[in-house]
Formats: structure tokens, sequence, C-alpha cells
């Protein structure tokens, strides 16, 4: 393996030959550095060892009917002429640069620094592009005059997202900053160059999706507010409906009462005065409403 042409081998984790031809790629690999890259659980991170560097770094998931958030682990080890990327799951960013190499759209990585550069600019780019849906929705919701329950769930859906990603993101950033102030050989200065340019594209996100979960919040209790007026305005208006009609329940039982004959029951138009005088009744409270704004 001592051929300096640059070599890229990407590899599937469940296949069964997996760490074979790794060790047939790069004999003199640390087992550390095996054990991480066939790993099944993961964390972002990257370690320097003396035959190579190991960088573990995420990428949203942009497979169909999958969810953005649940992130796919890409496990890479670099040296001067060997690249080696494991995956479990198909990312997207690695057929972004498979097509690159194959004369497809801007020019591929010439260099392992350059791969390990588009890399993280792919991973990076396609998150971002997450965060500005996200952040669309959001702005859709918020210029609404008015915002039912029913947007409930897109918003919790929103913060959980901006809190899944945000856990992740944090030490790839921390990862990244490790990588662009290592000394190789084959990390040039316009490669660290690029690996800065990513870090402040990485820490936008990361104050993007603050923003996002924040904004998130105050459309939720601005939600809750709302739905508590709503509720109020109902039981005030049934209040007011029982405040009317009470007087007249009164009057109409008191004289229902049959103690020695119904009151007035032998008067040919005590009906209409009863009737009359619940109408005189009503009217008088529909005015001192009315005045007193209730």
């Amino acid at each position: 393996m001592s051929d300096p042409t640059p070599l890229w081998v990407h590899l599937s984790i469940h296949n069964p030959g997996c760490e074979e031809m790794i060790r047939q790629t790069v004999p003199d690999i640390p087992d550390t550095a095996l054990d991480a890259l066939i790993a099944q659980e993961t964390r972002p991170r990257m370690e320097r060892f003396r035959e190579g560097v190991f960088i573990n770094l995420r990428g949203v998931n942009l497979n169909p009917g999958e969810d953005p958030e649940d992130l796919i682990a890409l496990r890479i080890w670099v040296t001067a002429n060997r690249v080696i990327t494991v995956r479990r799951r198909k990312l997207k960013t690695i057929k972004d640069i498979r097509l690159r190499l194959g004369g497809s759209g801007h020019p591929g990585p010439v260099t392992t620094g350059e791969f390990v550069v588009q890399l993280a600019e792919g991973l990076t780019d396609r998150l971002g592009d997450v965060i500005e849906v996200m952040d669309e929705d959001l702005e859709k919701i918020e210029e609404r005059t008015e915002i039912s329950s029913d947007f409930i769930p897109a918003i919790n859906n929103m913060r959980r997202m901006c809190v899944i990603l945000r856990r992740h993101l944090v030490p790839q950033e921390s990862a990244l900053v490790r990588l662009a102030g290592l000394s190789v050989d084959w990390l040039h200065d316009s490669d660290k160059d690029e690996l800065k340019l990513i870090l402040d594209d990485v820490h936008r996100h990361l104050e993007n999706m603050d923003e996002i979960k924040e904004r998130a919040n105050i459309v939720r209790d601005r939600i809750s507010h709302e739905s508590a007026e709503k509720i109020n305005r109902t039981i005030f208006s049934l209040t007011l409906l029982a405040a009317m009609f009470m007087p007249m329940t009164f009057v109409t039982g008191l004289l229902g009462i049959n103690v020695g004959g119904i009151p007035g029951s032998e008067h040919p138009v005590a009906f209409w005065y009863v009737a009359g005088g619940l109408l005189a009744l009503a009217v008088f409270q529909f005015v001192m409403f009315k005045i007193l704004k209730l």
C-alpha cells in the first residue's frame, strides 16, 4: 500500500467482509481505529493516530420516508493516500462526491485533504437546507393572524428537531475545529481555510436552530394564550346567559309552586302580564349589560 495515488474505499458496515476489506486497504490501521470504524454506536469526534486520522461525522437523513433528524453517522479513516468511509445507511453527500469523481458537476477531490473538506462541506450544506425549510415553515405559521391549536404538533416537532440536531452538531463542530488545527502533510493550508469557512456555517446553523427554538416557544405561548382567551370568552358568554335567565327562572319557579293554587290562574290575562314582565326584565338586563360593557 505504498502507492502514492489517493484511493477512496466506501464500505457498508452490514457487509460481512467490511473489517477484512479495511485491513487489506490499510494493514497498519490501529485496532482502536478499526473498532471505531465498525462501531455500532458513534458520536461526532476526531482522533489522531500515528498512522492516520479517524473522524466521525453525522449528516441529516434525506432518504425517502425517513426523518431528517435521524442523523446518519459516517466513520472516516484518512491518511496521505487513503480514505476509508464506513456507513450503515445511505448518505446523499457520498453520492455527490462519487458523481463529482465521475466527472459530473463540480470538480471532485484530488487529495485526501480535499476529500475530507468536500465531505464536511456537503454534510453542512444539507443540514443548512433542512434548517432553512424549518425556518420557512415556522415563518408561515408566524404570519398567520390567528394560530389554532392544530399547529401545536408541527411546533413541537420543530423544537424536537432543533434539540436533536444541536445535540450532535455541537460535538461535530468541536471535531471540525480540531481537524482544522491539525498539522499533517495531507491537509494543506487551503484545506484548512475551507474548513474554517465550513465552521462559520456550522456556527451559523447552531445560532439559527437556537433562534428557531425560541421562536417556536413564542408561537406555542401565543397559541396557548389565544386558546385561553377563547375559553374565557366562552365561559363569560355562558355566565351572562345564566345571569339573564336566573331571575326569569326564579319568577317562573315561584309562580309554579302549587300551594293553594297558582297565583293569577283564574285571571284571563295573568299569563300575558307575567310574560310581559319577564320580557321587560330581559330588556332591562340587556340594557344594563350594555351600560356596564359586559
